[in-house]
């Protein structure tokens, strides 16, 4: 959306680019500067990673809230399993 609001010299969400476009009119071509928003949706992408990794950031951030079933654990974390029903079976550690 942002990047086809410079093509279309629409500046809305850059009020200093509007100033500008308004004293200078099409000279102040700011089409040249796409490639900054381009580079910067291709950086945002990063944080797709966050999606794949949900299941294993909310057993570390709440482990007596995480549903065991639903935990990606291997046969070598079966014990890991164990002990996280274990911890969310422990009243004094709820508390």
């Amino acid at each position: 959306m942002f990047k086809d609001h410079i093509e279309n010299n629409v500046f809305h969400f850059y009020p200093s680019c509007q100033i500008l476009f308004e004293e200078y009119g099409i000279s102040g071509n700011f089409q040249k500067h796409l490639f900054l928003l381009e580079s910067l949706a291709d950086k945002l992408i990063r944080f797709n990673d966050f999606e794949t990794l949900r299941k294993d950031l909310i057993l570390f951030e709440n482990p007596f809230t995480v549903q065991t079933e639903e935990q990606n654990l291997s046969r070598f974390c079966l014990d890991l399993q164990a002990e996280l029903c274990d911890l969310q079976c422990d009243i004094s550690l709820k508390i």
